[in-house]
């Protein structure tokens, strides 16, 4: 039997908990998941009704190095675990007029395609797409590579780098009023602003440093897991069980146990699990609210804004349509007025905007022939 301070708990079996156990695995802990849902993926999963397969939650992949990294540390082939195939369009954008443009991941491609529709020359979209990924690159060694509760674990010559590139950065002006300098064109503003709604924010309120975003899926490129999204989440969970990471699933986590303000373990269903470690996939508010209900939640925590929430429809839809590709935005005609909407009026404008997934463009299982699977979000 292993000892206390050989082991650790994660609680919930989300992409972040699955991960941070092949890590702990592979630093050789004795890792347990405790989920209360029947299965692992957390947002990250899928839905099968009748003929037809939907992924949930997450369904534009950029980034699969990350992903790749997990089977490297543990010693193992990606390939033999995972693969995938990098798009040539990254999605494909709709107006009310007829207006529709390709987003190649190619910058080339599509500096010509918005030449071609709109009739920007290309130095316009060249030279916004190369600012936003040298700030990408010189922000996210700081921000996505380091603990942000650690600074002495930042490098200094990341900080420095980044320093220098400090008023480049467009902290102190609004997503839209960068794009809007830049690119001037109302509907490739629009475009571009699109991408604060990655992690839920209002580009006429969100940072311009948040025009970083739009490299990843032309820079960098955006991607489609060999038989969907959910494809990642199963080849993580067999790494972690080859790794011998063992998951509880229907397993609600009561609360977390501490001693003398120290983490001690958990409590299931009446009965102690202690380890040296535990970590919390759920939200972190909800993680006191519900398993640290003797401790206050932080001030800082309780005051941040909350990202915006969506509406997910799943259609099975008995005919196939051309026009449409794998990723899909049916633009609002009043995007401002939308986001007032969501973010000030907290209700949904009367035309918002609409993106349709349909994974069965790349995957065709996931529908039955000349049929496709729509995840359409508000």
């Amino acid at each position: 039997m292993s000892r206390e301070k050989d082991k650790a708990i994660i609680i919930g079996a989300g992409l972040a908990g699955i991960a941070s156990s092949i890590r702990l695995a592979v630093k050789g802990y004795k890792v347990e998941i405790f989920e209360q849902s029947d299965g692992p993926g957390g947002k990250l999963n899928h839905l099968q009704s009748g003929d037809y397969r939907f992924d949930m939650g997450p369904s534009l992949f950029t980034m699969p190095h990350l992903v790749e990294e997990l089977f490297r540390i543990s010693g193992k082939i990606p390939e033999d675990y995972f693969q995938y195939k990098r798009l040539e369009t990254a999605c494909r954008y709709f107006w009310h007029d007829g207006v529709m443009i390709n987003a190649y991941s190619e910058k080339n491609q599509l500096s010509e395609e918005i030449k071609n529709k709109l009739g920007i020359a290309s130095p316009a979209i060249n030279n916004y797409l190369i600012h936003a990924e040298k700030l990408f690159k010189k922000t996210s060694p700081l921000f996505l590579e380091a603990s942000l509760h650690k600074p002495w674990k930042y490098k200094l010559k990341d900080i420095l780098s980044a320093s220098l590139f400090l008023p480049k950065m467009n902290l102190f002006s609004s997503m839209n009023r960068v794009n809007q300098r830049k690119l001037r064109n109302p509907r490739l503003v629009q475009i571009f602003n699109r991408m604060a709604t990655y992690n839920g924010s209002d580009p006429y309120q969100a940072p311009g440093i948040l025009t970083m975003i739009s490299s990843l899926e032309h820079g960098s490129g955006a991607y489609f897991p060999k038989g969907g999204m959910f494809s990642i989440t199963k080849s993580l969970v067999k790494l972690a069980i080859e790794l011998g990471v063992k998951f509880h699933f229907n397993a609600k986590v009561d609360k977390i146990i501490t001693k003398n303000n120290i983490v001690k373990g958990v409590e299931v269903s009446g009965k102690a699990h202690f380890s040296k470690i535990v970590i919390s996939n759920m939200d972190v508010v909800l993680s006191f609210k519900k398993l640290l209900k003797d401790y206050k939640i932080p001030e800082f925590i309780t005051k941040q804004e909350r990202s915006s929430s969506a509406l997910v429809f799943y259609w099975g839809i008995n005919r196939s349509f051309s026009e449409l590709d794998l990723h899909n935005i049916f633009f609002s005609n009043n995007y401002k007025l939308e986001f007032e909407h969501l973010f000030k009026n907290l209700d949904i404008y009367q035309d918002p905007t609409i993106y349709v997934n349909i994974s069965s463009k790349e995957n065709p299982s996931d529908a039955p022939k000349g049929h496709e699977n729509w995840f359409v979000m508000i």
